[in-house]
């Protein structure tokens, strides 16, 4: 009994020093981040004042989202429709047909994006996971009716038009981007793919009525300050919410269950997480550090470059792992963040550089032989490829049998331009380099 008493009270001791040392860590690197003066905690993220409507372009997104007039099958025909290219008479008659009516969303669009700012109205509080605001899948369908509207007039042959409907779901997309979250920004993220989808069919074809908004839309394109900010903003998002976790363990001495579950702590759940609260503790540091290697990130020129910068956690493969390392387990950093943001980069550029092409086409009768010749009068300088090491240019392929621009992608390989396309016309972008092709994807 007395061996038992004894090492009973040395766990005892242990466990009272391990939480010690686990609590002077966080406070330690709160501490840290607060004399940083960067954002950390959740009332960090809300507004001082409110924004007034008529200066607030979410409030304008909203309301044209909740006027769309679309059925659970006219829902489906546009995801059908939108990965089509081409479309036939009567598969275009019966996109015009959902578009008529839907009158009153576009106008209210295009005064959106006169408007600078936007606040989705997010508002955070701890514990953080009670602040979700429900409002991505509304924006995502109206970002469905916006490319399906720029699809409709490349079909009619009006592509000034179409390219203003697609500046318009720029500026959407960017507004969405400004809510400080990970969906936020992945639905942001969503949207720009869909629109360079649009520019690739449409840039070979830009007529010379159309110069001036074609030039326009490329600048948007270029300027890539918002771009690269909103990922800096989600970050920050992302580190308050693991701060405010751990440090809601760390206070409540508990299992993570009542987080989702309840505003009390029930004494089953500090029963339970009693024993390991530190190992939780220890392991949300490990996240917040991941966080802060994944702000530097966005200032970063390209993909290699970027991932030096970040350390994921190791995840432990044994069963104590998963008592261990909740939080990795649960918010398991990736790299795929970062493959993502570039490329998106990499995806944007090259749609610019196509517009560029057809501008410098349009004024000499033939494409430029190199990329240097669109400098300075169509691009301020030649594009870098974000995917690859040091100061590389897109790649440039004018003569090719599917002339192309391209990326050498996440392998960071330059494969000479070289994609796999397959019978039905799609092309497998996660082999070999990412094409841009200038004459219009496949049939």
């Amino acid at each position: 009994m007395i061996a038992v008493g004894v090492t009973s009270l040395a766990l005892v001791i242990l466990r009272l020093r391990w939480g010690q040392v686990a609590h002077a860590r966080l406070q330690a690197e709160i501490d840290r981040l607060v004399a940083s003066g960067e954002p950390i905690f959740p009332e960090d993220f809300n507004p001082k004042e409110p924004l007034p409507d008529d200066q607030n372009a979410a409030k304008l997104y909203k309301e044209a989202a909740s006027l769309r007039d679309l059925s659970v099958d006219e829902h489906n025909r546009l995801d059908e429709l939108r990965i089509k290219g081409q479309l036939s008479a009567s598969e275009l008659e019966k996109l015009d047909a959902i578009l008529a009516k839907q009158s009153k969303v576009f106008p209210l669009v295009r005064k959106a994006r006169s408007i600078p700012a936007a606040d989705w109205g997010t508002r955070f509080t701890s514990s953080v996971f009670g602040s979700t605001n429900f409002f991505h899948t509304e924006q995502r369908m109206l970002a469905k009716l916006l490319i399906a509207k720029a699809q409709s007039q490349r079909a009619h042959g009006d592509l000034c038009s179409a390219t203003e409907i697609l500046g318009d779901e720029l500026a959407h997309a960017q507004a969405l981007s400004r809510d400080p979250s990970l969906v936020s920004h992945s639905v942001a993220n969503a949207q720009h793919a869909l629109i360079v989808d649009q520019v690739e069919w449409i840039s070979f074809q830009v007529p010379k009525d159309c110069e001036e908004q074609c030039d326009t839309f490329l600048c948007h394109l270029l300027d890539e300050a918002r771009f690269r900010d909103a990922l800096r903003q989600c970050m920050l998002a992302e580190r308050m919410w693991r701060i405010d976790s751990i440090t809601w363990l760390a206070n409540h001495e508990a299992s993570p269950l009542p987080m989702w579950t309840a505003k009390q702590t029930p004494w089953w759940a500090k029963v339970i997480g009693y024993p390991v609260v530190p190992a939780f503790v220890l392991d949300g540091l490990d996240l917040i550090a991941f966080s802060n290697d994944m702000l530097g990130v966005s200032q970063a020129d390209t993909l290699p470059y970027a991932r030096s910068l970040v350390q994921s956690p190791e995840i432990r493969k044994d069963a104590l792992g998963f008592v261990l390392q909740p939080f990795t387990r649960l918010a398991r950093p990736s790299h795929r963040i970062l493959t993502f943001h570039f490329r998106l980069l990499a995806q944007r550029r090259m749609a610019a550089t196509a517009l560029a092409i057809r501008l410098y086409e349009l004024d000499h009768g033939h494409r430029p032989e190199t990329l240097d010749e669109l400098v300075p009068d169509y691009l301020p300088s030649v594009p870098l490829d974000p995917m690859a090491e040091g100061e590389t240019p897109i790649g440039y392929l004018p003569h090719a049998e599917r002339p192309i621009l391209y990326s050498v992608d996440e392998n960071g390989i330059d494969d000479g331009g070289r994609c796999q396309i397959y019978d039905d016309g799609t092309v497998n972008r996660r082999k070999f380099d990412w094409p841009f092709f200038l004459d219009g994807p496949p049939q």
